[in-house]
């Protein structure tokens, strides 16, 4: 019999800059939704997870640690890396920390800048967007393996429509040849 916990679901934050910590029970957030969800299941616990808390900054804070160094571009690639690997994972859903970027933060998370006395959509913004219409009612259905991507730097996801057969593939590589 299983231990009842007064809890509905479980929350956790992620940042890929502590991606090392995850790595061994697989790649980025993947990596600690399976450590969370075993440890979890240790104990009797099987409740949906989520993550309340993800971003890619957009600012470089120190140009010699390329960790700290983001770009307009990497938060845009992060913001579908990061879904697609949310729902590959099986997260209920997940939050991305910041719409606007704040004035008071040194790193730039929002998905929006502000510019004089207005928030500007930066292009993760777009990115965003897009990838919240293209999967739209569909469900994750595979990862693609070795032998589909040609190339084991090309990570790639499988969405079918939840009503149809359309399906929807989002890949990138991960070696930095976009």
């Amino acid at each position: 019999e299983s231990a009842s916990y007064p809890f509905d679901m479980m929350n956790f934050h992620y940042y890929p800059v502590f991606a090392v910590n995850w790595e061994a029970y697989g790649i980025d957030i993947i990596g600690k939704t399976n450590f969370i969800r075993a440890k979890m299941l240790e104990y009797g616990a099987d409740k949906p997870l989520v993550c309340t808390e993800t971003s890619m900054w957009s600012n470089c804070l120190d140009e010699d640690v390329e960790v700290v160094c983001g770009s307009d571009e990497k938060q845009s690639r992060y913001v579908v890396q990061v879904n697609s690997r949310s729902r590959a994972a099986g997260l209920e859903f997940t939050i991305w920390f910041m719409l606007y970027d704040s004035e008071d933060m040194l790193t730039k998370y929002g998905l929006s800048e502000w510019l004089g006395e207005e928030y500007y959509p930066k292009p993760s913004h777009q990115a965003y967007l897009t990838l919240g219409r293209q999967l739209f009612d569909s469900d994750y259905s595979r990862t693609l393996g070795l032998a589909e991507t040609g190339s084991d730097q090309i990570e790639a996801y499988e969405f079918v429509e939840q009503h149809g057969a359309q399906r929807v593939i989002v890949a990138w590589t991960n070696d930095e040849s976009y």
